[in-house]
């Protein structure tokens, strides 16, 4: 539900002094358009690894957060030759559905509507007004949207353990020790990642870029800036 600008503008202005920074905004997000399709991992990760193609400045270093680190993981099982290294914040590779949410199969488009509206509700006002503020399909789409984010968020499984375990080029794993995810299960990410590292930002939430960002900053740079040679293997 968010976008490059309002999402990785503190590291935006740091790594840009010394790198080439390409900030991205899927489809329906922020400056780009949605369409008459559905939202999946695999489609956003397809459309990343086409912008790659398309600048030529592969193979590049990823950093994802949220969905971003779903379909990073998504982008790199699937076109590992463009991708150098990369460095997911908050991921969730698998879905734990509420009792609620396992019902969603039998909810009327009323009952969908209305627990739509009450995340909307939920959420800091900033979202849904930075949204109108640069979508070219206007504020009235917010709503369609996040349904669209809503089915892609309740598919099981992003990526499976076993691609995980293929993945050969070094992830740096990254969480809140308050983030949506718990610290156990982003450990099981880094276990499961032949070249992972992990790093628990302390007191920090979801929101780990813009409430820790020189902790952060400094965590991604040292990392991209490791030499291959010194990564460790599991």
């Amino acid at each position: 539900m968010m976008f490059f600008d309002n999402s990785f503008a503190n590291q935006r202005d740091y790594f840009s002094a010394f790198r080439t920074v390409v900030g991205i905004d899927q489809r329906g997000h922020g400056h780009s358009p949605d369409g008459p399709w559905s939202l999946s991992y695999k489609m956003m990760a397809d459309d990343t690894a086409a912008i790659i193609d398309k600048i030529g400045l592969g193979p590049v270093d990823i950093v994802g957060h949220s969905d971003g680190a779903d379909l990073a993981l998504v982008l790199v099982r699937d076109h590992p030759n463009l991708v150098r290294r990369l460095v997911i914040s908050g991921a969730n590779i698998r879905v734990d559905l509420s009792p609620e949410q396992k019902l969603r199969s039998h909810w009327s488009q009323q009952q969908l509507d209305a627990h739509l509206r009450e995340m909307a509700a939920a959420l800091p006002p900033w979202f849904s007004a930075d949204y109108a503020k640069v979508s070219p399909d206007g504020p009235d789409h917010w709503l369609a949207l996040m349904a669209k984010c809503y089915d892609m968020w309740l598919q099981p499984v992003v990526i499976e353990p076993a691609d995980l375990k293929r993945i050969s080029i070094p992830v740096l794993v990254m969480a809140g020790d308050h983030d949506f995810t718990s610290i156990e299960d982003n450990a099981e990410m880094f276990r499961d990642l032949p070249r992972g590292q992990l790093i628990i930002v302390p007191a920090s939430k979801h929101g780990t870029f813009n409430s820790r960002p020189d902790l952060v900053n400094l965590a991604i740079r040292e990392f991209l800036e490791q030499p291959d040679g010194k990564t460790p293997a599991h």
